[in-house]
This record gives C-alpha cells, structure tokens and sequence, in this order.
C-alpha cells in the first residue's frame, strides 16, 4: 500500500471558504457521485485511477524477495518520496492530483508526505502493534492544528492499494458520516490515543481497554464506531480517498 497526504497550500483565511462558498469544477478524473461522498461521508473509493501496469510493477517492487522491509509500519523512509522508483511516479500523478483539486475545489496543493509499506499478519501484541489498529485519525502527524470545520477541508488522505484485499485482508475500516447532526463527527476530535493527553496506542485491544479502564465514556463513544465500521471490497489499484 501507498499512503499519501496533499493539502491546500493557501493560508489566507478568505480562501478557505466553506463547500458551498467554493466554485467546484466538474472536470476530473472523479465522478460527481465520488466526490459528493467525500464532502458528505468522509471517504470514496475509486477504482482506475492508475495505470495498470503502473499499479504491477509498483506491486512487483514492494514484493521483491531480497528487499529488507519493515513488516508493521512503515518503510523505514526507503520508500518515502522521492524514492527515485517507479512509485513516484504514483505519488505525483496527475490523476491522483487532478482528484485532490477537485475534492477541496483549490488548484494550488502540496505533497506533505507519501510512504509505500508492506504489511504482514503476526502474533505481536504490544501495544504498539500495528497488525490490528484502533480506530483514529491521522491529523495528529500533519499537523499540530486541530482539523478545520467538515465544510472547510484543507488535506485529503489517499491509500493506494497495491493488492486484492479479498486475498491479503487488511483493508482499512472506515466510519461513514451520515450528516451534520451525526454524533460521531462533532467537533474536537479528541476521543482517541495521541489526543487530549492520551497515550498513543495502536494496538486495538490495548487501546480500547485502557479508556475503558479509564475512560469509560470515551470507550462507550470507541464503541460506537466498531458497531459502525465498514471494510470495502478493495481491489487491486483501487485508491481509497
């Protein structure tokens, strides 16, 4: 999988103006259904973004046998951008970026971070495990900012997957958000490890035993979203946004 984060470069408040203030053109590489389940419920998976042979020869890279790798998170920064392999040439994709410009309606954006990583099953369970993680968002290592308001978006996260989860399993849950008035989604964002002092976990057991141990009405909130996840039949080059 490629993870990657582009954001809006403007930092002139006038131009961080809400959805509905925008112009959003209809021109791109996304449907006008994908990108209104974006603005609306928080993710879209699209699938043919990317070239297939684009897709197999980044997938024969990460699988090549005699390469170290790092089986729980991350690439160690061999395959953080520039990597000088073929995977930059999905990171900076006109495709993936004409996506971006037309999700957060700007045409200025900027790269803040693109890593490729394997993961892989194991019977590690410290806390800091990452082979089943809680449930989170990842504002945390962008930024020291709280997100803006749902209707003003600054960043948009892509997944690049680089396998058939049907085969591999572990597909990224998500929480789908069912309007305005969803419970789940108001503001702060703060029901979570690494946030209002919080410890970071990854690992989900640990995590959710210790705000329940300690915070039991975050833990019935965690909860919530559990009973709400949703895994999507990702396919191989399918791009989660």
């Amino acid at each position: 999988m490629i993870a990657i984060v582009l954001r809006n470069v403007s930092k002139s408040a006038a131009k961080l103006s809400s959805f509905h203030s925008r112009t959003f053109s209809n021109i791109g590489p996304l449907e006008t259904s994908q990108v209104e389940q974006w603005r609306h419920s928080g993710y879209t998976v699209v699938s043919n973004l990317l070239e297939r042979g684009l897709i197999e020869e980044s997938a024969h890279l990460m699988a090549d046998p005699n390469r170290k790798h790092n089986w729980d998170f991350g690439s160690d920064g061999e395959f953080e951008f520039p990597t000088g392999h073929v995977i930059d040439e999905i990171t900076v994709h006109e495709q993936l970026i004409g996506a971006v410009k037309q999700l957060l309606g700007e045409e200025e954006v900027l790269l803040t971070q693109s890593d490729a990583w394997l993961k892989a099953g194991s019977k590690d369970n410290n806390p800091q495990s990452n082979k089943n993680q809680r449930f989170h968002m990842d504002y945390g290592n962008h930024t020291f900012l709280h997100p803006p308001e749902w209707q003003q978006p600054e960043a948009v996260a892509a997944i690049v997957y680089l396998s058939d989860i049907e085969k591999t399993g572990g597909g990224t849950a998500v929480v789908e958000r069912t309007g305005p008035e969803d419970q789940l989604y108001q503001p702060p964002y703060i029901n979570m490890p690494g946030q209002a002092g919080h410890p970071f976990i990854n690992d989900r057991d640990h995590c959710e035993t210790y705000f329940a141990e300690n915070f039991p009405e975050v833990a019935r909130f965690r909860e919530k979203l559990y009973q709400r996840q949703v895994i999507p039949d990702y396919s191989k080059g399918d791009v989660l946004l």
